[in-house]
């Protein structure tokens, strides 16, 4: 049985929805956790600084969400770049 050919459209088609499921479900990756400063808790913010600037390197942007038990850092992967169409 001989197998449809894929169109141009489709071909589109297929790279938009790749895109866009790229973007929606980014990779996200949680990479360390501060304790609660008012428990006591410290952190040193030079070794955030390094720990950025590697994510960055890596294709990664550093997001923090504070929670009751402390501050949390997750790495979620850079939106990639929008496809190039030719016609």
């Amino acid at each position: 049985m001989k197998t449809k050919p894929i169109t141009p459209y489709d071909r589109l088609k297929q790279e938009f929805l790749k895109y866009c499921s790229n973007v929606e479900y980014r990779h996200k990756v949680a990479m360390h956790y501060y304790p609660d400063a008012k428990k006591g808790g410290g952190f040193n913010l030079v070794d955030l600084a390094h720990k950025i600037d590697a994510a960055r390197q890596l294709g990664y942007d550093v997001g923090l969400e504070n929670k009751d038990d402390g501050i949390h850092v997750f790495y979620r992967k850079q939106i990639p770049q929008r496809p190039l169409i030719l016609s």
